[in-house]
């Protein structure tokens, strides 16, 4: 990060739950005060040049909560696979480790999986795949799946939906999800917001463990969904429908009663298109105009006031209606025809980049027209809005690489960060021209007084020099595993990224860390899974090569060797594994462990099989 810009001191925040977040599309225009975009934002060239090409980006989601800290985390659909980043300490990042802070997009499903939709509650996530709803990440109130533990790391299917969902939506402690039979909710049940009679939150697991449950009164076709700290709402045939909690007037019913049974909201003039939610507020599209109601503490109903309102009230300065909402905890934005505006808390950066808030929408430093935003998301302390060329930008607080830009300073609403993600394509990250590699482990990447070559060295020898450079930071004897091993593979690492300028580091380890260190399978991933952490946080990419065999065959050994590759398959994407055990032969050893010059060759090719796949299209060869 520019090391230039203003640091500003956090400010206090309340310590509230904060909802998910849902991506609302409509269809509308607007006139709005070109002076004064021009006066407040910033340079919306400068801005669409440090945004990142992302062809293949399709949603954006955005969540976040608090206990004792504020921490929030932003999903992506990128080209058919899920990336998340941000907060993970509770698992919600969905990579199977559990870092405080992941600052780069973490892979969720490899490109190509075939998701859909993407939700991201308080701390937990929802992704839906191929009509199935996998949630992940906090799991105390069982709004990540029934019969699971408390703390979710990978992805796991919600069982007992009885059809294939279509719409999905995740609140602070609850989720939903639409079926062509009905919308169906689980997790927290306090205010009735699952709809069913409320649960006591005293004991959550003895009489709140239950699965996916009918909301009652809901029929016909259900647009949309948005769901809050504890309140849920329904788009169904036009009209808004809500429950659960109502001590704000989130319901929009006129009163402050809660109820676990949908009711329509009461003043919108017209059919509605879209609808989100904030913790406690709602908004919704109608008759081509914005309206919002409930909590309104830091002016997030946008109407010029700080009051509460238990009916719909218009946004004021929208004369005409976004083409896409969003709704974090305590502020609301809306993407028009001249831009994107938010209103409401902006302590952390997420109206607009700088610290304030305010009741009246404020512009977004954006890209200029042709370029439209077609989605927006907002979480605790974080906006983003994704363009219609794929591009994504994100502004608000980075506490904790939310902004997902490959840095995390404290005390630091970026002014209009942009996110920095992978789409499953290997990239000159740094600009230099070309793609530099970096062979880490002691798989015969250093063959010390060896005389032949070993496959790091052949491997530059293949890559086109006016494109790629290849550098061997390994040694011989670096294992993964034992501890003073693992230190000293860290600080190859650190001396790659730091002097290197790499943009992807190939992490090759042998048989020693089975035969000689004893480790377990699980105990090795753990330790690759630690290096591409610190890596990935760094924003460089990361190959990991499947453990060789040992010639003459151990049986014990060997099995081993099959375990460990099964647990690096499962915890790496497939097109970042690079193959180093198939079509290994005895003659290709020159003893149990170590290769002749064929079989130099043969993993130098296979980790430029795996290098050149991953980088088309991206550089010219």
């Amino acid at each position: 990060m520019n090391p230039d810009r203003r640091r500003i001191s956090r400010v206090s925040r309340r310590h509230a739950v904060c909802c998910g977040v849902l991506i609302a599309v409509a269809i509308g225009c607007f006139e709005g005060d070109p002076d004064r975009l021009a006066r407040d934002a910033p340079d919306a060239d400068a801005v669409l040049d440090r945004l990142a090409p992302a062809e293949r980006l399709t949603a954006i989601a955005a969540g976040g909560g608090s206990s004792f800290a504020t921490f929030s985390h932003v999903c992506a659909v990128v080209a058919g696979g899920l990336q998340c980043w941000g907060a993970g300490a509770a698992g919600q990042i969905g990579d199977g480790v559990l870092p405080r802070r992941s600052p780069l997009p973490a892979d969720v499903f490899p490109a190509g999986s075939g998701v859909a939709a993407v939700a991201a509650g308080g701390v937990h996530t929802c992704a839906l795949v191929g009509g199935r709803v996998y949630c992940w990440g906090t799991n105390i109130w069982r709004q990540s799946g029934p019969s699971r533990p408390y703390v979710i790391t990978l992805p796991q299917p919600v069982d007992g939906l009885r059809d294939a969902a279509l719409r999905i939506a995740a609140g602070a402690e609850h989720s939903c999800a639409a079926t062509e039979a009905g919308v169906w909710c689980w997790g927290r049940n306090g205010d009735g917001q699952v709809g069913t009679p409320s649960c006591a939150d005293r004991h959550p697991v003895r009489k709140c463990r239950r699965g996916p449950s009918r909301v009652e009164g809901l029929t016909g076709d259900v647009a949309g969904l948005a769901l809050g700290r504890s309140h849920s709402c329904a788009l169904v045939d036009g009209t808004v429908q809500c429950w659960g909690g109502n001590l704000r007037g989130q319901l929009g019913d006129g009163s402050n009663v809660s109820r676990h049974t949908p009711a329509p909201v009461v003043g919108l003039p017209g059919e509605a298109t879209a609808l989100v939610a904030g913790a406690d507020h709602s908004c919704a599209l109608a008759a081509g105009a914005l309206y919002c109601w409930g909590a309104n503490d830091f002016g997030q109903l946008g109407d010029g006031t700080t009051d509460d309102r238990t009916s719909p009230t218009p946004v004021a300065g929208l004369l005409a209606g976004p083409v896409a909402l969003a709704a974090g905890n305590d502020h609301t934005c809306a993407a028009v025809a001249e831009g994107v505006r938010c209103w409401g808390d902006g302590r952390e950066g997420q109206l607009d980049g700088s610290p304030r808030a305010g009741a009246n929408p404020h512009p977004v430093a954006a890209p200029p027209q042709p370029l439209g935003v077609t989605a927006l998301a907002a979480g605790q302390d974080v906006s983003c809005a994704l363009y219609s060329d794929g591009r994504v930008q994100c502004w608000g607080d980075n506490d904790f690489g939310q902004l997902g830009s490959g840095d995390a300073p404290l005390d630091h609403p970026d002014s209009a960060g942009v996110t920095r993600w992978s789409d499953g394509r290997l990239y000159d990250r740094d600009g230099n021209g070309s793609i530099t590699i970096a062979c880490l482990g002691d798989s015969n990447t250093h063959i010390a007084s060896r005389e032949i070559r070993g496959w790091c060295e052949r491997l530059g020898d293949i890559a086109p020099d006016e494109h790629w450079r290849v550098v061997n930071r390994s040694a011989g004897g670096a294992t993964a595993v034992e501890t003073g091993s693992l230190i000293l593979a860290g600080e190859h690492l650190e001396y790659a990224i730091e002097n290197d300028s790499v943009d992807a580091v190939i992490l090759a380890y042998g048989t020693n860390d089975l035969s000689m260190v004893k480790a377990s399978p699980e105990e090795i991933a753990n330790a690759y899974s630690r290096l591409r952490q610190r890596a990935r946080a760094a924003g460089v990419d990361v190959f990991v090569a499947l453990t060789p065999p040992i010639q003459p065959a151990s049986d014990l050994i060997n099995r081993s060797v099959a375990e460990l590759n099964a647990l690096l398959r499962s915890r790496f994407p497939s097109d970042r594994v690079i193959d180093f055990w198939s079509g290994m032969r005895p003659e290709d050893f020159a003893d149990s462990v170590h290769l002749v010059a064929s079989g130099q060759e043969k993993r130098a090719r296979a980790a430029w099989e795996s290098l050149s796949a991953a980088a088309e299209p991206a550089v010219a060869r």
